[in-house]
């Protein structure tokens, strides 16, 4: 499966750059899995950038409600980092 990148390769500079682009793909991807309104407040904040205010404001939920499906997402996300890390790890460093 072919990797698309964040960032154009050259501007990468270091292994650590590396790796933070591709754990930030793995999470947009895994984003796309999501139930649409989690998916929307995962968007929203992590790639928009809007507060949890904002974005309760734009999707006419409560802030709790925002908290909720982001506290989700990120559950999500940590469980699947623990399930590949070791993967992650060997193909970047092995």
């Amino acid at each position: 499966r072919e990797i698309t990148y964040l960032e154009p390769r050259s501007t990468i500079e270091t292994d650590a750059d590396l790796i933070r682009a591709e754990l930030v793909q793995l999470a947009f991807l895994k984003a796309e899995q999501f139930p649409p309104k989690m998916k929307e407040v995962f968007m929203l904040i992590f790639r928009e950038g809007l507060s949890i205010p904002e974005v309760a404001k734009k999707m006419a939920v409560s802030v709790n409600t925002v908290k909720t499906h982001r506290a989700l997402a990120l559950k999500s996300l940590r469980q699947l980092l623990a399930k590949h890390s070791f993967s992650i790890l060997h193909f970047f460093f092995f």
